[in-house]
């Protein structure tokens, strides 16, 4: 529709209280987010004499203030012709959204509650012939509503035939340079964002079936590692909104923050861009963005603080992809982080992504924030069972016990024994030591409780073997298996492991059942993403390894040696042996 510099006012004869000649028509936004809300401010009129339209003409002062903003400011010229342009409508929507005027001129529109196949609804309001400009809002802060202009069109100046049109938000704001139609804007646009977990890469080989080098996650949100291994982090979904030049700052903003439990993080880049690649194995390929732009401006920075990062694109590159297609908006950040210091079981080592933009040109501050969570467990044998809980109590998979007195209640051994080592193999055949971050050797001792505790493991399937006892008692021949199998949630949180154990010795060709100990969590979510473990249930079922006390050997020259002496002679040069020995002593 072509807009003139003149206002209604201007015109002879032209008052506010003018009655239009042609009807009211229906105006339709389509494209908005369900629970939007959407408003219509006109900003043309049409001027009739002898109830013909003559020409249209922007509205005065009296009738639409905020059209009155001066012709210097629109930069054009009475009688032209031009076709409104992005500047004359990010001018006057600031005025609306600064409240500028002692009255709001707007009308409401009546949005729909019908959804389309995208999820989307309309609003509609009945007008007079005129150019309007639509400003829409979204309570949620998640859709950024750019400017729009929908008009009603008198087709027939003799009939004053009229008819409405309508404006898709989910389209670009479009202008021609005299050659071609170039977009400019999206009329609306939003980001949404996802945390993952896209694997980890083993510091070493434990379980049986673990391997070195990559393993994928058990779940995207949630995953299960050894200490000592760096996990793969993924912060994507993200789309970059198409901001006006109603926006004088725009932010976009992620921030990454990791528990202590995590060393600093590494290998971070930034991807801005993808484009579908059926020839690739993930469907997608992805451009690298260097933080600074060929011409010397940056396009992002990077703020980092120990655990943490905060990227900042700059407000001229948001600008500069503001007319691109959703592809060509997507971001996505991969970085690695060691699990250095992990706490155990129960005790999640909790990551979290935030992605904060602008969706309110009239505030700079307002920002839509968008958190994501990620959690990696790590388990331990005879350990506590949620380190983060002063009350947590510790978990009984094995006690080393003494012959004389062995059988116990579940939560202490009446008979333990300090001093046994234990070795971690990670196949049947006890030939390769699993060697973690905490036992570099594979090795655990006895403590003065009996527990043999192994940290820092994985879920998997171990062996384990007595390798040295203690003084005085006589090493066990059985091998125990024991399985460490988890659950979590679809958000990545736990909510119980199993440990499972079986034996044999020596002359066994079967694994014989030992029992489970199975731990289970009721678990809630704090706002910054922490868990709660409200109630901790288990079931222990503590394996007794059992150490035979050598027989002690009588002291030389007692009535013992005397008596074997004499056992001996009987069968010859046995007893002269014995007897010689016996004087040298």
């Amino acid at each position: 529709m072509p807009v003139f510099a003149e206002s209604a006012a201007a015109v002879t004869g032209v008052s506010g209280e003018q009655e239009d000649a042609a009807s009211a028509q229906t105006v339709t936004v389509e494209g908005l987010k369900a629970g939007s809300t959407a408003k219509i401010y006109q900003i043309v009129d049409g001027y009739y004499k002898d109830r013909k339209l003559v020409k249209y003409v922007l509205m005065d002062p009296a009738n639409a203030p905020i059209a009155a903003i001066g012709d210097d400011m629109r930069g054009q010229t009475e009688n032209s012709n031009d076709i409104i342009t992005e500047d004359e409508i990010t001018k006057i929507a600031n005025n609306i959204q600064n409240n500028w005027f002692t009255a709001d001129k707007g009308v409401d529109m009546t949005v729909g509650t019908t959804t389309d196949a995208d999820g989307l609804v309309s609003a509609t309001a009945s007008v007079e012939p005129g150019l309007y400009l639509v400003l829409a809002t979204d309570p949620s802060g998640e859709t950024v509503y750019n400017p729009a202009v929908v008009a009603v069109n008198i087709t027939d100046v003799n009939n004053n035939t009229a008819v409405g049109s309508s404006v898709d938000m989910t389209q670009f704001f479009t202008f021609k340079d005299g050659v071609s139609t170039k977009s400019v804007y999206l009329k609306s646009s939003s980001s949404t964002m996802d945390l993952s977990i896209t694997g980890s890469n083993k510091a070493a080989a434990e379980a049986e079936d673990d391997t070195t080098g990559e393993k994928p996650p058990v779940k995207r949100y949630g995953d299960t590692v050894a200490k000592g291994d760096t996990v793969h982090f993924q912060i994507d979904g993200m789309t970059i909104p198409s901001f006006s030049s109603d926006y004088t700052n725009p932010q976009y903003i992620i921030t990454d923050t990791i528990d202590d439990s995590f060393g600093a993080y590494s290998n971070l880049k930034v991807y801005v861009g993808k484009t579908v690649d059926s020839n690739d194995s993930t469907g997608e390929s992805w451009t690298e963005l260097t933080q600074t732009a060929d011409d010397g401006s940056a396009n992002y920075t990077v703020n980092p603080n120990g655990n943490a990062f905060l990227i900042a694109f700059s407000d001229t590159y948001l600008r500069s992809v503001r007319g691109e297609n959703a592809d060509q908006r997507a971001v996505k950040v991969t970085f690695d982080s060691k699990l250095s210091d992990p706490t155990y079981n129960f005790a999640e080592n909790h990551n979290r992504a935030t992605v904060q933009y602008s969706n309110n040109p009239s505030d700079a501050s307002a920002l839509r924030t968008i958190n994501k969570d990620t959690y990696n467990y790590t388990f331990a044998i005879d350990s506590s069972i949620d380190l983060q809980n002063p009350n947590s109590k510790t978990t009984y998979e094995f006690n080393k016990v003494t012959a004389a007195n062995a059988g116990f209640e579940n939560q202490k051994s009446k008979s333990p024994l300090a001093g046994a080592a234990f070795t971690l193999y990670r196949k049947e055949d006890c030939t390769e030591v699993a060697k973690t971050a905490d036992q570099t050797d594979g090795i655990a001792v006895s403590d003065e409780d009996g527990h043999i505790s192994f940290t820092g493991l994985d879920e998997g399937t171990y062996y384990m073997k007595e390798t040295k006892a203690p003084a005085g008692y006589a090493l066990t021949d059985q091998t125990y298996r024991f399985v460490i199998q988890a659950t979590l949630r679809d958000d990545g949180v736990l909510t119980g492991y199993t440990v499972t154990t079986q034996y044999k010795d020596a002359t066994h060709t079967n694994w014989t059942d030992a029992g489970t100990a199975t731990y289970t969590a009721t678990a809630t979510k704090t706002d910054d993403g922490a868990v709660t473990n409200n109630v901790i249930d288990r079931t222990d079922a503590p394996i007794e390894i059992v150490n035979t006390k050598l027989q002690a050997l009588p002291s030389t020259g007692g009535v013992g040696i005397v008596l074997i002496i004499g056992i001996a002679a009987a069968f010859g040069v046995a007893g002269v042996v014995l007897s010689r020995k016996g004087k040298k002593q």
